[in-house]
């Protein structure tokens, strides 16, 4: 008969388990190259994506109805005609996000399709 209780094997089959699935992950995750696509560059204006040149990026300001100043980015395609109507679109980040982000990449891939696309940084 053996001495050890139930939980007390059951506690070693899940360490075992813990362990071998930390082998398999860890020299995955020590190993790994930090940026092997080179997809995401950090330019030295804190944007994190190249803008296309398809696209023309005006930085903008303006203070919304609590008179807080805010910043944001208009995207428009390098084509865009002023007497022409164009949709528009107004982007905002996630919950801590910032302009120079994803909102960015968004904004900018909606002026490659025709939008206006104003960006705005919360924080």
């Amino acid at each position: 008969m053996s001495n050890h209780s139930p939980i007390t094997a059951t506690r070693r089959t899940m360490l075992i388990g813990v362990l071998a699935s930390m082998a398999i992950v860890a020299p995955r995750t020590l190993f790994a190259q930090s940026n092997p696509t080179g997809n995401t560059t950090m330019t030295n204006d804190g944007y994190t994506f190249e803008l296309s040149p398809d696209v023309t990026r005006t930085p903008v300001r303006y203070r919304n109805r609590y008179g807080i100043e805010i910043a944001a980015d208009l995207y428009r395609a390098k084509n865009f005609d002023a007497s022409a109507k164009h949709p528009a679109i107004v982007i905002g980040p996630p919950h801590g996000g910032v302009k120079e982000q994803g909102v960015g990449i968004y904004a900018q891939e909606m002026a490659k399709r025709g939008f206006v696309a104003l960006g705005f940084d919360p924080s």
